[in-house]
């Protein structure tokens, strides 16, 4: 592990793959000088001097490249001269094509077969009495200061039942980049209001958010948000999916899914192929500006 931030809290050792299914004896190793078949490299945008030209590489070596930012917060241009070339063999990041996924939430389907689950159902009479009473709910964003994660959580906890949406708008918008705006928004019972790169649909569960790329101005968004909010049978439409789905947020590391691609890398007939240019992968083409949500319109 190269340069991990410290919020991940990794830990030297074997006990993270405790549980892991099969028989293997993987180990995490913080000291670059410990001989490894994998390193992987966290990037962000600032600490590309410390990588002006790549270390020595034993010929059997994986190397895995990890991020979790949006390209313009986390791409590092170093990594792309000719130096590194050829150097990188995985990707684990947020998008979808990565040889690892590593996103800020997952979701999970629940099988309700034995008509019971583990997660909150919803009387529905019930909710929509309590929302008919609800007259001061409407949106709400988060203040500023601490972790992003932290400040929604307490802003949630805080309004409780008191506001239908949440406007969980990504500061990129970037293919397949949701943060926790959007996950940890899911785990409460309000409606979060997404603006960003990704494909929702393929993320979220189904009917779970309001996409503002579905509407042409503010004013078409704030319409719709109205007739949900006067309109109780609608918007409990969007909070139907929590009975067969559950949100994991934060993700766990996939500590298991890493053990087992080094095993099979490892010891498998085929090596694993590298990219060509991996800030080229990361960066060109995945981020585009903000074209929607236009403020004209007739009222």
């Amino acid at each position: 592990m190269r340069d991990f931030p410290y919020y991940y809290e990794i830990k030297p050792g074997s006990q993270v793959f405790q549980g892991c299914p099969g028989v293997r004896s993987c180990t995490v190793a913080t000291d670059s000088n410990v001989p490894a078949d994998l390193v992987i490299l966290f990037s962000t945008n600032s600490n590309s001097r410390n990588y002006t030209s790549p270390p020595p590489r034993p010929a059997n070596q994986i190397w895995a490249y990890f991020a979790v930012e949006a390209p313009p917060h986390s791409y590092s241009s170093v990594l792309g001269s000719p130096a590194w070339r050829l150097y990188f063999n995985w990707t684990m990041t947020y998008r979808l094509d990565s040889d690892i996924r590593f996103g800020y939430g997952i979701v999970v389907k629940t099988s309700n077969d034995s008509g019971s689950s583990d997660h909150k159902t919803y009387d529905e009479s019930a909710l929509m009495k309590k929302i008919r009473e609800l007259c001061q709910g409407w949106t709400f964003t988060g203040p500023a200061g601490r972790s992003v994660r932290e400040r929604i959580k307490q802003l949630l906890r805080d309004a409780g039942t008191d506001y239908f949406f949440y406007l969980a708008f990504e500061n990129s918008l970037c293919t397949d980049y949701v943060t926790e705006k959007a996950f940890l928004t899911l785990k409460y019972d309000v409606v979060p209001v997404v603006r960003g790169g990704a494909n929702y649909s393929s993320l979220v569960p189904p009917m779970s958010v309001i996409d503002t790329s579905a509407f042409q101005s503010i004013l078409d968004l704030g319409r719709y948000l109205q007739y949900l909010k006067d309109n109780p049978t609608e918007y409990l439409r969007y909070l139907r999916w929590k009975k067969d789905y559950v949100i994991v947020e934060p993700q766990p590391l996939p500590w298991c899914e890493l053990c087992s691609k080094v095993h099979e890398a490892t010891y498998g007939k085929q090596r694993p192929q590298a990219y060509v240019n991996v800030n080229s992968w990361w960066v060109d083409g995945t981020c585009r500006q903000a074209n929607d949500l236009h403020i004209y319109g007739q009222f």
